[in-house]
């Protein structure tokens, strides 16, 4: 069986391992969690970086040492940080596709933060549970674990965006830059399974912003650094400010909303009132009309009477006209 932690990175990649590494500096000092047979330690050492590794597997260690300062055969969930020589000088600590193994992936992210110093920075890759593809897969009813990918079958922990900033932060780490890694669908292990998916489903899916999202990376720094701890104040304050400034337009919305609205019903009851004003005086009129109407006339009599008046009139005119002459 091949090892898939066992590869080579294209440096002009465009990779997870490649997102991860461009956050770290040439000639850092880097931490690296979970170094599997040393495939960025060899990297790192290349571009000059002196890399402590901690790893599970042995054998692995074995070959990640060659590129290592120091290694350690260690499981994370109990390791002491606080005890590992130049903890405080560490520029970087590396988490690439670590974290999920963990049973505790939060515990070891604060005991982390607890010994590193404030110049550090984590920088963390995780994959994406929210991943159209596999949403759709469950959605079949199928969770089939893998020798590789989303559902590795060692992966203990799944992560979400939110659920990943949620554990960065609760274990005293401020994240400071997201970068994702995306996979179309066509790429991935779950093509047939969103291919069985209706296309109403799928279409729905596809609209989320992290559906094509197969890794999360994201650096982050210690929640005790000073600056970070004004920056994140400073943009509090501002989105406070934006959240009264929106609060005040929106009220006053509402406000002209119920002016016009108020305006609209007094409108709507003026001419309801005079729509009654009118057919309360047409009443009136009509009744006017049948109480004074001569009895001996009916309507065909009265307009025949008209026109008789009309004729009798004209008759006149003439007659006074030939006198004249």
């Amino acid at each position: 069986m091949s090892n898939p932690y066992d590869y080579a990175i294209d440096p002009n990649g465009n990779e997870t391992a490649n997102k991860v590494l461009r956050f770290v500096s040439d000639g850092s000092s880097v931490l690296e969690l979970g170094t599997a047979a040393g495939v960025m330690t060899r990297e790192l050492r290349r571009r000059s970086c002196v890399v402590t590794g901690i790893e599970y597997v042995p054998e692995m260690a074995e070959q990640a040492a060659h590129w290592c300062a120091a290694m350690h055969v260690a499981d994370l969930d109990g390791f002491d940080f606080v005890g590992l020589d130049g903890v405080k000088a560490f520029d970087y600590i590396l988490a690439a596709d670590v974290l999920e193994h963990l049973r505790n992936p939060g515990r070891v992210l604060a005991r982390l933060k607890a010994a590193v110093g404030d110049q550090a920075r984590l920088v963390v890759s995780v994959p994406n549970i929210t991943y159209a593809g596999l949403v759709a897969s469950l959605s079949q009813g199928s969770f089939r674990y893998r020798e590789k990918g989303l559902l590795d079958q060692t992966h203990l922990r799944f992560f979400s965006r939110a659920s990943l900033e949620w554990m960065l932060l609760a274990s005293g780490w401020v994240p400071l830059s997201w970068d994702a890694h995306r996979v179309g669908i066509e790429g991935s292990e779950f093509l047939a399974d969103w291919m069985r998916t209706p296309v109403e489903q799928r279409t729905a899916l596809s609209t989320h912003p992290d559906s094509d999202v197969y890794q999360f990376i994201v650096l982050a720094g210690p929640a005790s650094d000073t600056s970070f701890a004004q920056r994140y104040e400073q943009a509090l304050e501002r989105l406070e400010s934006e959240l009264q400034s929106e609060q005040r337009t929106h009220l006053a919305r509402i406000a002209a909303h119920d002016r016009d609205l108020a305006s609209l019903l007094e409108h709507q009851r003026a001419f309801a009132e005079a729509r009654d004003i009118i057919a309360r005086l047409q009443a009136q009129v009509t009744a006017f009309e049948e109480e004074h109407r001569p009895p001996w006339l009916d309507v065909r009599e009265r307009q025949l009477l008209c026109v008789l008046a009309r004729w009798f009139h004209r008759m006149a005119f003439w007659l006074g006209e030939g006198r004249k002459s």
